[in-house]
């Protein structure tokens, strides 16, 4: 089943306002609503004193006009009783500077007693709400590690972390060995000396403390390994006692790739559904990215749908303060957007939020209704919408998402690039959308998944930029493309290993034999031409021939078996080669020693698919189009053909097809209207 509906917050409105809102989501045709995240104050004012009477009314309520209610756990927001209670349960950031109560998200994941504490208010809820026929879920927390709060410096997260450090390493000897201690004299006597990095790579933390101070790489790693772990166990405690008196879905709510530094791999692992936040701009000519960021949340978990928790409500009527990305929308976004979550997967969208905020710290943010309780234009676009999907929803629920190349991503690498920095300006997150966007835009979709065997599924695989690779993934590599695939990487690849230290070894480290090749010499590419780093790249593959700058990072490849395909154009390094391919076994391995512009990039690595073996779709987009493919069940292929841009556009269809809302067969130019949708696909076999 498909849902549909809204983040909503009963505990802020009279009964009569509560009453009126069900009423008109049952108008707008929502079928669920998420409920509960920040009203722990309210669902235990006092400890031990559970008053749920409310949400128990407010469940029966949406319940009996058909609206399911997505339950939440409250940890986000511990009340003042609490804190006054347990200060010990406050976090510290790393500058040593305790957060207050005042905001949300101010408790120490590590802290027992907090734990404890969240245990409880689960086993309380698990019990109440994990049978009732109107409760379709059980959502753990929400955004984990939001707002600079997943990386703890208390004391009871110092103890912890060098109990974790030992457990590890065992003996203070082989630690100092592997983080290389000798050099600046770091040596350490003992694991009690251990203190946590410095330095903080969280998104939107407060300036460092020495801003140039510089941490150990290894230990940095490790510390960005425990905090990720400590949070995932600090969910699981809670995802425990929910089972325990449920059998519904459990999930909890990520917030886009890598945002927060915890591992949605191993956070979802334990958990039935990965569920995200995802904000797609309101005012954009271009969704291919968000395409992406749904194909991330479908590799979570194996490429099973997903579900979405946050996302784009638009600007309110009286304007949305502090957030520049929600403009309001341009006519029929709200709509598309609702439509392209589905069709690339999610289960589930609910949007944040249902009703403007009277007060607090997200006063007057965009909502569904405004704070003026009148329905406007945005309403409707929702409830279109909610037709729309409804009817969607046999195709999409006998249908699936299937890509024959994949893009794998790594938190490990991503930690690694931001503790230690080859380039500014590079971002490891923006680097997939530059491997899947112009690939998307050449009709050919990428999943993006974990760095496991599962890879063996793909004709074809790109790994941007693996810094960090660990010896089972290489043999991954070197096995997935011994068996035919065709596997692409790039610059600085395994250059350092587990423990994020370069090995003494020629590079790419332990895969000179997989790629035919070795590096030579590399560098930044440096923006200002006075540092000759900026140079023309010609390529000539399978008969193609394209030149471009080089970007970011620029190396000299040393061939011994592989078949070179670009060469510098000019400076000193004129004629020496920047690209290869290797024949392994039966596949083949592209080494690419720099990146280049955007067109060039979408050509040469569509040319490497189809020489793979991967036929893109049959229909050719027009400016801002993009079509999404899916697979029914008798194998028949289905296509959502999107016109993003804020003006007409169109799509060319190579083969004939049928407009399966109509039944009218179409071939040759489409005309889409702006923010438009058209499904089409061949007839049912």
């Amino acid at each position: 089943m498909l849902y549909y509906g809204a983040a909503y917050y009963p505990e802020q409105e009279t009964p009569a306002t509560i009453a009126q809102d069900v009423k008109l989501m049952k108008e707008i045709g929502f079928n669920v609503v998420r409920i509960g995240e920040f009203a722990w104050a309210k669902m235990e004012p006092r400890e031990g004193e559970y008053c749920l009477a409310w949400l128990d009314q407010v469940v029966d309520q949406l319940g009996t006009a058909g609206i399911n209610t997505l339950l939440c756990t409250p940890s986000a927001c511990p009340p003042r009783w609490m804190v006054d209670r347990h200060p010990e349960i406050l976090y510290c950031d790393h500058r040593g500077v305790v957060r207050p109560i005042g905001c949300r998200r101010h408790y120490c994941y590590n802290a027992p007693i907090y734990r404890d504490y969240c245990q409880k208010m689960a086993r309380t809820l698990g019990k109440r709400y994990g049978n009732n026929p109107h409760v379709i879920g059980l959502h753990i927390d929400n955004e984990l590690a939001q707002e600079a709060t997943g990386r703890c410096h208390c004391q009871i997260c110092q103890r912890k972390f060098r109990l974790w450090l030992e457990q590890k390493y065992q003996t203070i000897n082989n630690f100092n060995e592997r983080i290389g201690a000798t050099f600046w004299s770091q040596d350490y006597d003992g694991f009690n000396q251990i203190n946590p990095p410095l330095r903080t790579i969280e998104e939107s933390a407060d300036p460092q403390l020495i801003e140039s101070f510089m941490d150990n790489p290894t230990l940095r790693l490790d510390w960005e390994r425990f905090c990720s772990e400590s949070i995932v166990q600090f969910l699981n405690v809670q995802r425990d006692e929910l089972r325990q008196h449920s059998k519904l879905p459990i999930t909890t709510n990520g917030t886009g790739i890598g945002t927060n530094g915890v591992d949605y791999y191993k956070c979802f692992a334990g958990l039935e559904v990965m569920c995200g936040d995802i904000y797609p701009s309101l005012r954009t000519d271009s969704m291919h990215s968000t395409t992406t960021d749904y194909a991330f949340h479908r590799g979570v978990k194996a490429g099973q749908n997903f579900w979405v928790a946050e996302t784009s409500a638009g600007g309110s009527a009286h304007g949305v303060w502090g957030r520049e990305g929600r403009l309001q929308p341009f006519p029929g976004t709200l709509h598309q957007n609702a439509l392209q979550a589905v069709a690339c997967g999610a289960e589930l969208v609910t949007y944040f939020q249902w009703r403007t905020f009277r007060y607090g710290a997200e006063q007057l943010e965009s909502s569904i209704i405004d704070i003026d309780s009148v329905p406007r234009r945005r309403f409707k676009e929702f409830q279109a919408a909610a037709t729309e999907i409804k009817k969607l929803a046999p195709l999409l629920e006998s249908s699936h998402i299937v890509n024959d190349v994949a893009v794998c991503y790594d938190f490990e690498t991503y930690w690694a690039i931001r503790i230690k920095p080859f380039k500014r300006g590079y971002d490891y997150r923006d680097h997939l959308h530059g491997v899947a966007s112009p690939l998307a835009e050449r009709g050919i979709h990428c999943d993006v998944v974990p760095c496991t065997a599962a890879i063996n599924n793909y004709k074809m695989v790109v790994v941007p930029t693996p810094l960090v690779m660990d010896e089972p993934f290489k043999q991954i590599l070197r096995e997935y493309v011994r068996g035919g695939g065709t596997l692409v990487t790039n610059f600085l690849a395994a250059i350092k290993n587990a423990d994020n230290n370069a090995p003494r070894a020629e590079v790419p480290a332990g895969l000179t034999d997989l790629f035919g090749m070795r590096v030579g010499e590399g560098e930044i590419v440096y923006d200002d031409p006075a540092h000759n780093s900026v140079s023309q790249i010609s390529l000539h593959l399978d008969g193609q021939r394209l030149q471009s700058p080089n970007r970011w990072w620029t190396e000299v490849l040393e061939p011994n078996q592989a078949e070179v395909f670009a060469w510098y154009d000019d400076t000193f390094r004129k004629g020496q080669p920047v690209m290869s391919r290797n024949h392994f076994g039966a596949g083949k391995a592209y080494y690419l020693g720099t990146w280049l512009e955007r067109e060039a990039m979408g050509q040469l690595l569509a040319s490497i698919a189809r020489d793979s073996g991967v036929k893109p779709v049959p229909i050719i987009a027009g400016k801002g189009v993009e079509v999404i493919r899916r697979v029914r069940g008798d194998g028949s292929p289905a296509y959502f053909v999107f016109n993003y841009s804020q003006h007409e556009s169109d799509a060319f269809l190579e083969t004939p097809l049928c407009q399966l809302s109509t039944g009218q067969s179409l071939q040759g130019r489409v005309i889409l209207e702006a923010k438009g949708c058209l499904v089409v696909g061949e007839l049912s076999r």
